[in-house]
């Protein structure tokens, strides 16, 4: 849920979705 939260949450593209969402689980 939070995971998702976190990627509709910003307007990001696929590309750069990708890359904050491993940066955002990495540090997580």
């Amino acid at each position: 849920s939070a995971k998702v939260d976190i990627v509709f949450d910003p307007p990001w593209d696929k590309d750069m979705m990708s890359e904050e969402a491993k940066y955002e689980l990495g540090m997580l």
